[in-house]
C-alpha cells in the first residue's frame, strides 16, 4: 500500500532517477572506452549501450554476467571498434556496474532500512501509525455471522 502510494506520487522523481542513472552508466561506458583508445561516436556508445540493457534483460544469467559482455563487445565492434580496447573496455565497464555499485547500493539500502525502522519505532512510541506495516481496520459491526454465534456469543 505504502509502495504504491510512493509511485503515485513521486512517479515523476523516479522517472528522472532512472534518465540519470543511465545516462550516468553510458557516460561511464564512453569514458571507459575512450580511457582504451576507442574513440567511438555517440550514436555508436547509445547503440551498444542499449544492447547492453536489453540483454541485462534476458534472464540467462544472474546479472547477465558473460552475456551482456559477449553482446556489447560484440555490437561495438560491429560498429567498428577496436577488439582488444573494446574487450579491455567493456569488462572495465562492467567492473565498475558490479564492484562498486552493488556495494554502494547495499549500504545506501542498509542506511534506508535502517532510517525507516527508527522513524517506525518513534511513531509506534508516540501513538502514531506505523506506516511501513500492515494496515489492518477494525472491525466494524458484529463481523459476519451466517448462523447468528456472533450475536449469541456477544450477547
Amino acid at each position: 500500500r505504502r509502495m504504491l502510494t510512493v509511485a503515485r506520487t513521486r512517479w515523476p522523481m523516479m522517472s528522472a532517477g532512472m534518465v540519470l542513472y543511465l545516462s550516468l552508466q553510458a557516460a561511464l561506458l564512453w569514458t571507459c572506452l575512450d580511457m582504451l583508445g576507442n574513440h567511438l561516436g555517440l550514436a555508436t556508445v547509445l547503440t551498444a549501450f542499449a544492447v547492453d540493457r536489453l540483454l541485462t534483460a534476458v534472464p540467462l544469467t544472474p546479472g547477465g554476467s558473460g552475456v551482456v559482455e559477449a553482446g556489447t563487445a560484440s555490437a561495438l565492434i560491429a560498429l567498428g571498434g577496436q577488439p582488444a580496447a573494446v574487450a579491455a573496455a567493456v569488462l572495465l565497464y562492467r567492473a565498475f556496474t558490479f564492484l562498486i555499485e552493488i556495494p554502494v547500493g547495499g549500504v545506501w539500502a542498509l542506511a534506508w532500512f535502517g532510517v525507516q525502522r527508527r522513524a517506525d519505532r518513534r511513531a509506534t512510541r508516540s501513538g502514531g501509525v506505523v506506516a511501513s506495516g500492515p494496515q489492518r481496520s477494525a472491525p466494524t459491526g458484529a463481523g459476519p455471522s451466517r448462523s447468528g454465534r456472533a450475536r449469541a456469543d456477544a450477547a
